[in-house]
């Protein structure tokens, strides 16, 4: 039996939709309960600091900025994230993660080819799948993962066939749907 392969194209939303995903943490977002305690902090570091020069002043400033923290840090750190990845594909500048790639499965490894690179992944190497409505991430350590668009650029098998291929290899991998991205 031949190794399965598949073809697929990366384009730069399909980069920063990565980016976002891996910046929301392997257990999603913060929780309001978690931006509350970063905006109590900043509010108290601000009025701390402040507090000998402005006295009440300090504190209704670190209120603000609290406040300020809590409802805008997810948009925030968003918009960040999303700036930055795109600054560094801007104009498909870089030619290993965008454009046309052909990944296969073998019983040893998972190579990709792009037309700048080849990769061979060893099986031991993959971590965990994150999939989600327009994406499969295979993450092949912490913070790398093969970015797989799941949006109609995708030929030669269906994720689930994908997702069977490398649970087929990798029994005890992790493998998290989410929503979005």
């Amino acid at each position: 039996m031949s190794p399965m392969s598949i073809d697929f194209t990366v384009a730069e939303d399909d980069v920063v939709a990565f980016h976002l995903d891996h910046a929301r943490g392997e257990h999603g977002p913060p929780s309001k309960g978690q931006r509350l305690t970063f905006a109590l902090v900043a509010c108290l570091l601000m009025s701390v600091a402040l507090w000998s020069s402005y006295g009440f002043l300090a504190l209704v400033g670190g209120l603000v900025i609290g406040i300020g923290v809590f409802l805008f840090f997810p948009w925030m750190n968003a918009s960040i994230t999303e700036a930055k990845v795109r600054a560094l594909h801007t104009g498909g500048a870089n030619p290993t993660v965008l454009g046309s790639h052909r990944m296969a499965f073998t019983s040893d490894s998972i190579d990709v080819e792009s037309s700048a690179s080849r990769h061979s992944f060893n099986w031991s190497t993959i971590q965990s799948l994150v999939e989600t409505e327009r994406h499969l991430f295979v993450y092949v350590g912490p913070t790398r993962a093969l970015i797989i668009p799941t949006n109609g650029t995708l030929h030669g098998a269906s994720v689930k066939e994908i997702i069977a291929e490398i649970k087929n290899h990798v029994a005890q991998v992790r493998h998290v749907r989410r929503s979005g991205a």
